[in-house]
């Protein structure tokens, strides 16, 4: 029986779904906010790099890993595009945090 660790399917889906709701999520936030332009204009810019480098990584992956396994052995391997996917993740995740508080700011504000 498949668990949802073991299933690339289930994985790749939700992380497609995930990559796609923050495209959409910072081109509204490109047209309709004034502040943090360039952050989104960033982060539409590194959505395409993730999945480019997600497609590589399933390529490239050795038989029998999960894609959560092979992404951290890639890492401490040092593989390059890894690498690059680990900074996307790591701007990406200082997006969401950025949109969030800035929310909270706004609502604050009045």
């Amino acid at each position: 029986m498949d668990t949802f660790a073991n299933s690339p399917a289930i994985f790749f889906i939700l992380y497609f779904v995930f990559l796609l709701a923050t495209l959409v999520a910072s081109i509204i936030s490109l047209v309709i906010h004034k502040h943090g332009r360039l952050f989104s204009l960033l982060t539409i810019l590194l959505v395409p790099v993730l999945f480019i480098t997600s497609f590589y990584n399933a390529l490239m992956r050795s038989g029998g890993t999960t894609e959560i396994q092979f992404f951290f052995i890639s890492l401490s391997r040092g593989d390059g595009s890894t690498l690059i996917m680990t900074a996307c993740w790591i701007l990406l995740l200082c997006w969401w945090i950025w949109m969030i508080s800035f929310r909270f700011h706004l609502r604050k504000k009045g």
